[in-house]
């Protein structure tokens, strides 16, 4: 699909990925409750998400992100 580019927040609840190739992704939150995950990014043997309460989180996939 493509190498990673960067993350961007697109608003306070909206994330936007870019590959490499030049495909975005972007992803629209549907709930504006600032603990709820808006995006979940499960890579080889790495978990990131993000939440506005918690903001980025980078954890192994075994250890789930706490506050």
């Amino acid at each position: 699909m493509g190498k990673y580019k960067s993350i961007k927040m697109l608003s306070e609840f909206d994330v936007s990925l870019e590959l490499a190739n030049e495909i975005r992704v972007d992803f629209l939150a549907t709930n504006s409750d600032p603990n709820e995950d808006i995006v979940h990014i499960f890579c080889p043997n790495k978990f990131i998400g993000y939440s506005v309460a918690k903001n980025w989180c980078v954890s192994d996939l075994v250890v789930k992100c706490v506050d």
